[in-house]
């Protein structure tokens, strides 16, 4: 063999020890490589974990549908059972203007004709076509969709209904629950109002009462959202031998008033018509049953309808001297203590007391009269001595006994303010017998 021969076997030697050297290495790599998936997949498979990601219950979210049930809240309703205070929606309209917006067959999504769009919205939004057109054609780039700013909320269901009738592209609306008020300018500050509140938890918005009744039974006429879960496929498909899990609806109470829905229209009417004529600057009006304490009426002016809307209830939240009214008390009281004689007399117009002067409203007086005829005449002289003869701690024992210097506590009325008096001095005593110093 020449050495060109045995040269050319060595070589051929070496590379197939080589090639086999290499197959072992590879074979081992390969080996090892499938172990640590198989070792892997098997981790997976058993414990159902990605670096800390559970399969599970992500497979469970991406094929689980959940659902919120918004509760309904409880009506409120007048003594003959007329709703006066019930849920509803209102809607917010807005506008589509990306041109590449359309639906999977290629139908246009977004707003097509601005002129048309803005001359049918302007039939029922308070804004001109001339600014709905300005809207509708932003002068920056990009934008998606715009709305209408206060003009475009809270619209009413017959009002979507009637720009939806249109069928103007790119036009659609949000809902959001709403509280409507049937009645209008109806005992408004005895219901309240309610305001739209978002749970940062939860993401769902819900109706919260902030005054009056709305406020004070807040908790029993929201009532407790439900929720339902189903699993889905991946298009969006209940399966069929899923259940349908979740917690069911609670919708919240219904209130019934004592309020009388002739005799609280009637009387709104009438304060309208007083505070027209007179300018005040505030009323209070009040119908009750005598008998049972049950407020028939209440009204106030300015109330949450007024131009110059006014946010407390006057009837339970302010204070004022009662005046003249408070001597019907005053001779009850004389009465009923055994300290008044109709037939006795005293000089009226002027009384020197206590470092003070008490005036009749006809300041010469009536001369000489009885106490009956002082009662008649609304005479202050006479009451003040009415009080005199009861004696101060007899009288602040009936003003007590009236109930004049604690809260009412009206049931379905919060932030309530007491009546307040001094009662120092002759004067100041004599006062609260016609109305004075006294709220």
């Amino acid at each position: 063999m020449d050495k060109r021969q045995q040269k050319k076997r060595t070589i051929n030697g070496e590379n197939r020890r080589n090639r086999k050297t290499f197959g072992m290495w590879f074979f081992l790599v390969a080996a090892i490589i499938f172990i640590l998936f198989t070792v892997r997949f098997s981790y997976i498979a058993i414990f159902k974990d990605v670096q800390n990601h559970n399969l599970k219950s992500q497979a469970a979210k991406l094929y689980t549908s959940s659902q919120v049930i918004q509760a309904k809240r409880g009506t409120v309703y007048d003594a003959d059972g007329n709703p006066i205070a019930t849920d509803t929606s209102k809607y917010t309209v807005y506008a589509i203007i990306d041109s590449s917006y359309r639906s999977a067959s290629g139908k246009a999504l977004y707003v097509t004709n601005k002129k048309k769009t803005a001359k049918v919205l302007a039939k029922y939004l308070d804004l001109s076509e001339a600014q709905i057109l300005k809207i509708l054609s932003p002068s920056s780039k990009g934008i998606f969709q715009v709305q209408f700013g206060t003009a475009g909320s809270n619209l009413s269901v017959a009002t979507m209904e009637k720009i939806k009738k249109a069928n103007l592209p790119g036009i659609n609306f949000t809902q959001i629950p709403a509280r409507e008020y049937s009645e209008g300018n109806f005992a408004s500050q005895l219901l309240g109002m309610t305001t739209l509140k978002t749970n940062t938890k939860t993401g769902t918005t819900q109706l919260v009462g902030d005054m009056g009744l709305e406020g004070y039974f807040n908790k029993q006429l929201t009532g407790t959202n439900g929720y339902r879960t189903v699993k889905q496929d991946v298009y969006g498909y209940q399966l069929a031998d899923s259940s349908t899990k979740g917690r069911k609806v609670e919708n919240g109470d219904n209130i019934t008033t004592t309020l009388n829905n002739k005799v609280q229209h009637q009387m709104e009417t009438l304060v309208s018509k007083v505070e027209k004529e007179t300018q005040a600057e505030g009323i209070t009006a009040i119908v009750m049953e005598a008998k049972t304490g049950k407020i028939v009426a209440a009204t106030q002016r300015p109330n949450m309808k007024s131009e110059t809307p006014s946010w407390t209830n006057a009837l339970t939240q302010q204070t004022f001297e009662p005046g003249s009214t408070m001597k019907v008390l005053a001779l009850a009281a004389a009465i009923n203590s055994g300290n008044f004689d109709p037939n006795a007399t005293y000089t009226s117009g002027t009384w020197s007391l206590g470092g003070g002067k008490i005036t009749d409203w006809v300041t010469s007086g009536w001369g000489t009269i009885t106490y009956k005829e002082g009662f008649y005449r609304s005479s202050n002289v006479g009451f003040a001595h009415v009080e005199q003869n009861m004696g101060a701690k007899t009288w602040m024992k009936y003003i007590r006994r009236f109930g004049l210097l604690k809260k009412v506590n009206v049931y379905g009325m919060g932030n309530e303010t007491a009546g307040y008096t001094t009662f120092k001095g002759k004067l100041e005593q004599a006062n609260t017998a016609y109305g004075q110093g006294i709220t």
